[in-house]
């Protein structure tokens, strides 16, 4: 693996046995996660982007181990993360943190911020109880809170300092990299951009690096130095932020682009409208997975699945229209 990358994630695969309903029925796994390849650089914001259902959170929440993965590779600084024992788990938790959807239901409403942002600092190495609450007080003047939120409750907070404060909880024990999950898809837009500009100042404090995950285009455009776009489990495009927004190429991609609300309406690109039915997880179509809803649909596309090619900017996708 290369220096410059920090994470490689290698024909990762995530199944889910489902419960079978007959007795001598064959047993069925739903393929959340198929194959997925990429690479993330230190100090980048790398977006992953899809539909609801595509497997972007899944893939997230497999990388820092919540969801245990059926097959591949998850590179964490030169070591297999799905190979560690307990020991290394432990120093791996303290290297990547994830950033959930929804930050009440993140943090423990009978606890005080204090006592929250305290807790990941007792499992490592502040033992002392006036230095965790000097490191608490540091972080949340660091996000342009008062000392006076150290003894509040969580339902004393609105969303924004609710997920402000998830945020901060994220970053107590110094992350190289952080797994945003649709951290600000429930916040309004002007609290988004609030969040959006903290995590961007903390990311040039602390050197972080970011996966950043959301169905939410304009967001993932603004905070992503490349994107990789997700359907059915697989990631079938991948390029810098401006290549892929000024120039997608598969018809997914363009599809999602075609659905951002534009203020300038004299552009003439109509909104491409997919039709079609979205492929059974438990019954996946031969061929390319998105040939069922593709406007651009060959026959070959029903028998063969396309493989990821690279052009010369370095823009990756996965479509028979591009193939040799």
């Amino acid at each position: 693996m290369k220096n410059d990358y920090i994470l490689e994630v290698n024909n990762l695969k995530t199944y889910f046995k489902q419960p079978k309903r007959k007795l001598f029925k064959k047993t069925e796994y739903l393929k959340a996660v198929n194959g997925v390849n990429f690479k993330v650089r230190k100090g980048e914001v790398f977006g992953l982007v899809g539909e609801s259902g595509c497997g972007k959170s899944t893939t997230g929440q497999t990388i820092v181990k919540l969801i245990q993965a059926t097959d591949g590779e998850i590179i964490f600084n030169g070591k297999d993360i799905l190979k560690l024992k307990n020991r290394d788990l432990k120093e791996l938790r303290r290297n990547i943190q994830i950033i959930f959807q929804d930050p009440y239901s993140s943090l423990n409403p009978k606890k005080r911020i204090g006592w929250i942002l305290e807790e990941p600092l007792k499992n490592y190495d502040y033992k002392n109880t006036r230095k965790r609450k000097e490191k608490v007080c540091e972080m949340l003047e660091i996000a342009g809170f008062s000392k006076e939120f150290y003894n509040r409750y969580p339902h004393e907070l609105s969303g924004g300092q609710r997920q402000r404060i998830i945020i901060l909880h994220a970053l107590m024990l110094n992350p190289q990299l952080v797994i945003s999950d649709e951290a600000v898809s429930a916040l309004d837009v002007s609290v988004q951009a609030q969040i959006l500009n903290l995590m961007k100042r903390l990311q040039n404090e602390f050197n972080l690096t970011y996966i950043f995950i959301s169905h939410d285009l304009n967001v993932v455009y603004y905070i992503s130095d490349r994107i990789a776009v997700m359907y059915f489990g697989e990631i079938v495009e991948i390029a810098d932020v401006e290549e892929l927004y000024n120039n997608p190429l598969h018809p997914y991609t363009k599809a999602l682009l075609s659905a951002i609300p534009k203020i300038d309406k004299t552009t003439g690109k109509k909104r491409i409208i997919l039709k079609g039915d979205v492929p059974d997880p438990l019954n996946p179509p031969e061929g390319c997975p998105f040939h069922t809803r593709c406007p651009n649909v060959m026959e070959i596309c029903k028998n063969k699945k396309p493989e990821m090619i690279e052009n010369l900017n370095k823009h990756k996708v996965m479509c028979h229209l591009y193939q040799k």
